[in-house]
């Protein structure tokens, strides 16, 4: 790649990732933050008021207007990101424990490194280690990389091999090639995992308000804690997929710059010095003897 379109596809991945982290900020921190911080108030406003809280919620609100209304709205969006950010990660805390009891754990290394090998064959995946040693020593079963001392990292993802390796193919996918880049699944992962308090507090705040009998009070509980389960599942379901993928871009990928560069090679470069003369064309008008 010449440096005018590696700068072009640089220029273009940093525009793409700080899209996708604004993105990302405002759908799972700062919205879920404020359904989180909405749902506590009116919890706290029922405790207090009980069958009266929409009355004095709706008093409340006519007496707050002017400076103080946009004060108060400003620390309600600050309010609401703290919140959303400390709920998804607890969020994170709680998806962590429900894939230490699941029985669909993580792909280890050994187990990626055959499933490439499996769907693409050893002469390709042999080609892209090549290009990439790194990720080769990651998905290698010699050694547990990335262990020791690294037990806070990564979030919920429970270090080793198979995260050194998937970090490693999802920055160069960044970098190089960004539509291949897992980006969409870990945005949908962001964005699931930082719903399962506001609906915990959701279901809460129906039961209460609804007044519900026994009865419905236990059945709006049990639907509560399936959507929260479908949130743990779908969550753990494209943590396992999102790093088969991001493996599987540069595969891909480093097999289209192939393709590539077989269908349009570069041109060839003149050598230094001088260049010899090309012999003369004969002339057309030869005179006999």
């Amino acid at each position: 790649m010449d440096p005018t379109s590696a700068a072009g596809v640089g220029e273009v991945a940093a525009g793409l990732r700080l899209s996708a982290y604004f993105t990302t900020q405002l759908v799972s921190v700062l919205l879920p933050g404020v359904v989180t911080v909405a749902t506590s108030g009116l919890l706290i406003s029922h405790a207090q008021y009980g069958e009266d809280t929409w009355e004095q919620l709706v008093q409340i609100s006519d007496d707050v207007h002017g400076p103080l209304a946009v004060l108060l709205a400003v620390l309600l969006i600050a309010a609401s990101y703290v919140v959303g950010y400390v709920t998804r990660h607890l969020g994170f805390y709680v998806l962590g424990l429900a894939e230490r009891v699941s029985r669909h754990p993580a792909l280890t290394a050994a187990q990626l490194h055959r499933q490439l090998r499996d769907r693409y064959g050893d002469r390709v995946v042999d080609n892209c280690f090549a290009a990439h040693p790194l990720l080769e020593r990651f998905l290698s079963d010699e050694q547990d990389a990335g262990r020791d001392g690294l037990d806070g990292l990564g979030g919920a993802l429970s270090p080793g091999n198979s995260l050194e390796a998937f970090v490693y193919a999802k920055h160069w996918l960044m970098e190089v090639v960004p539509s291949l880049a897992p980006t969409d699944a870990e945005r949908e992962i962001n964005i699931l995992v930082s719903t399962l308090f506001p609906v915990g507090l959701g279901t809460w705040l129906f039961i209460l308000l609804s007044g519900a009998e026994p009865f419905g009070a236990v059945a709006s509980a049990l639907v509560g804690l399936a959507l929260c389960w479908l949130v743990l599942s779908s969550s753990m379901r494209l943590r396992r997929s999102e790093r088969w993928e991001s493996l599987r871009g540069v595969v891909e990928g480093h097999e289209m710059r192939l393709a590539l560069a077989r269908q349009h090679p570069p041109p060839a470069v003149p050598l230094p010095g001088p260049q010899p003369m090309p012999a003369p064309r004969p002339s057309g008008n030869t005179q006999g003897a």
